[in-house]
């Protein structure tokens, strides 16, 4: 095995708040900015309007493996407030609202010490996450890029995982064949399904004794991330 890759949200990280507690955080955080940028709005409509924004943008790329536009919600969401916005205005909204995420989720205790031993077995590392701009605020904030070799987020290749190109960027960008390679991850659709159909080694991470209906085999089934090291040896 030459390398690893790993899922982030449920695999590496794990929620310190509910997921209505971070989004209002996150909101709050949005709701700051713009009344900083001199826009008068209220923040039920912000909310509405944003909410909407999601829900619509959700919908036109349901029932496939698209991902959705981070620029596209806003947008969406600022012209049904009448707002008048430019370039500049939409890049601090994304970072106001995205970044706000960072302080309501946590490393899980396993990830560091397994991502520091294999880093010193030699092994090359990539991350594949289904994320927005959020999941890559949470990478850099908890400083995991200094372990990985490549990250790479659905929102910036417009696709999400199980769509195989993502798994191939990474291959391609770490220089492996997918035989050589093992994918760590918690979901069996998006991270399982992915890796198999490609031909690469696939270990499935359930923690706290969650029972699972398998749709898709792993390879592996683990509890904690810590037992790569013997799977790998």
């Amino acid at each position: 095995m030459e390398a690893v890759f790993f899922d982030l949200g449920n695999t590496l990280v794990k929620e310190r708040v509910s997921g209505e507690a971070a989004r209002k955080r996150m909101l709050d955080e949005l709701y700051r900015c713009l009344r900083e940028e001199g826009e008068c709005i209220n923040y039920e409509a912000l909310k509405n309007a944003l909410e909407k924004g999601f829900k619509e943008c959700t919908e036109r790329v349901k029932g496939c493996f698209k991902e959705l536009n981070p620029e596209d919600v806003f947008k969406r969401c600022f012209e049904s407030l009448g707002l008048t916005f430019d370039e500049e205005l939409l890049r601090k909204a994304l970072k106001a609202y995205f970044y706000g995420r960072v302080d309501t989720v946590e490393l899980y205790d396993d990830a560091l010490p397994t991502l520091k031993a294999l880093r010193s077995k030699g092994l090359k590392l990539a991350l594949i996450s289904n994320a927005l701009p959020d999941g890559k605020a949470v990478y850099e904030a908890l400083g995991l890029s200094k372990y990985f070799d490549v990250a790479i987020f659905s929102f910036e290749v417009g696709l999400k995982k199980p769509h195989p190109l993502l798994f191939e960027q990474a291959l391609n960008a770490l220089g492996v064949k997918e035989r050589e390679s093992l994918m760590v991850g918690d979901s069996l659709e998006a991270d399982i399904l992915g890796a198999r159909i490609l031909g690469m080694e696939a270990a499935l991470i359930v923690r706290n004794g969650i029972k699972v209906t398998l749709s898709v085999t792993p390879s592996y089934i683990i509890s904690d991330l810590r037992q790569l090291l013997s799977l790998l040896t």
